[in-house]
């Protein structure tokens, strides 16, 4: 891997020779978690690298288009993203393109109104899942007064709110901070005068928050909805933060208990029971106290039935934890992370991911062995932790 120093930003690259190829993914440090409004970053973010306002939307399309794809924004709390990919033959010619519209970002009003639409649009069709409205019901109970109980996407009242000139105004002081990195995958050409080009990318400070949110005490919460064919049941516990020594411990336990269908969660409630539509677990890596997600859907009148038994199951889950269950984790983890660094996209993005976390790029490599070196008695200690521990919990149901 090639490291090189572009101003403020660092630039990562992995060659790989084969296709004429390269992938970006473009991390800066100003997530949900710094903005001053919900969906903002997003918002802005759509905005500015729609086109380069120096050009027409045609007129942009038809030069960015032989050379490589549409610049698609990503919006995470700790971390907002900008990902690409283009031919090799055009790398200066894109990057050039790409630093134009950095400087020249388009926030005109009927562009902006449009993009302002959609994610309205996508905001509101979102409720219609129960999935989505149990888990932002529960991020904002779980991380109440920190700002981990925001939307990346915001919320229909918060990104109506924003104008064009907001907008602008919070991209020109927010982006791109230091810390930023440019993670490359692929066959690059010119990278020395690309790193020149990317000097010219404007700076900023931005703060992080990094802060504890321990749950204290159980607490659930009941959300009546109207045309509801089931029940939602998601439960959060603290976990640790993505640079914790535990942090690869808890991933093969989320692993064990809500990944594939050889995973307790379906095994105990769906193939013994029949309890469950769904389920699943969730662990999203975060720079500060993290939280591991389960979650379970089920025809109403089960309701009652579900919730004893996955009690039951958190009360004794250490015990249900077998040497079995850690190999068959292991292999799934195993699998799905190596088969998710087969595209070029993913691995700059996997580089960029870590280096932006703070474990640095070369953790990638690292990471699987970490998590494969994991113990049954590691495993059962943290799912005795999660067992005695108080958490909260958001049912959907029926109105």
């Amino acid at each position: 891997m090639e490291l090189l120093q572009a101003g403020r930003l660092k630039l990562l690259f992995h060659e790989d020779p084969t296709v004429e190829l390269l992938a970006a993914a473009l991390f800066t440090p100003a997530g949900a978690s710094v903005e001053p409004v919900e969906g903002i970053t997003l918002l802005a973010l759509r905005s500015a690298f729609k086109r380069s306002s120096k050009r027409s939307l045609v007129e942009f399309a038809t030069l960015q288009d032989p050379m490589g794809s549409a610049f698609v924004p990503e919006v995470s709390l700790d971390y907002s993203a900008l990902r690409f990919q283009l031919v090799s033959e055009y790398t200066l010619p894109y990057f050039e393109l790409f630093v134009e519209t950095a400087l020249n970002p388009c926030f005109e009003q009927e562009s902006f109104a449009v993009e302002k639409e959609a994610l309205i649009a996508s905001i509101r069709s979102k409720s219609e899942s129960s999935f989505t409205l149990a888990y932002e019901e529960l991020m904002r109970l779980t991380y109440r007064e920190t700002p981990y109980g925001r939307m990346p996407y915001g919320t229909v009242e918060s990104v109506s709110s924003v104008t064009a000139d907001g907008a602008r105004d919070y991209y020109f002081s927010t982006f791109f901070p230091e810390g930023s990195v440019l993670a490359l995958s692929g066959k690059a050409k010119e990278l020395d005068r690309v790193a020149a080009l990317l000097e010219q990318l404007p700076s900023a400070s931005v703060s992080r928050p990094v802060f504890e949110a321990p749950i204290k005490e159980p607490v659930v919460e009941v959300v009546n909805r109207a045309g509801s064919a089931q029940t939602f049941v998601m439960i959060a516990f603290e976990a640790p933060p993505v640079n914790h020594p535990l942090y690869p411990v808890y991933k093969l336990l989320n692993t064990v208990i809500g990944e594939g269908i050889g995973s307790l969660l379906f095994q105990e409630l769906r193939e013994k029971r029949g309890y469950a539509y769904s389920t699943g677990s969730l662990y999203p890596s975060r720079l500060s106290t993290a939280r591991l997600l389960l979650y379970v859907g089920t025809s109403p009148e089960k309701e009652g039935k579900l919730e004893r038994d996955l009690g039951n199951l958190l009360r004794n889950l250490p015990d249900l934890i077998t040497e079995e269950h850690l190999e068959r984790a292991v292999r799934y983890f195993e699998g799905t992370y190596l088969l998710d660094h087969e595209s070029r996209s993913r691995r700059a993005w996997y580089l960029g991911f870590w280096e932006a976390l703070g474990l640095g790029a070369d953790y990638d490599e690292k990471f699987l062995d970490l998590v494969k070196s994991v113990t049954l008695q590691q495993l059962r200690e943290a799912a005795y932790t999660l067992s005695t521990s108080p958490y909260h919990q958001v049912t959907v149901r029926e109105r």
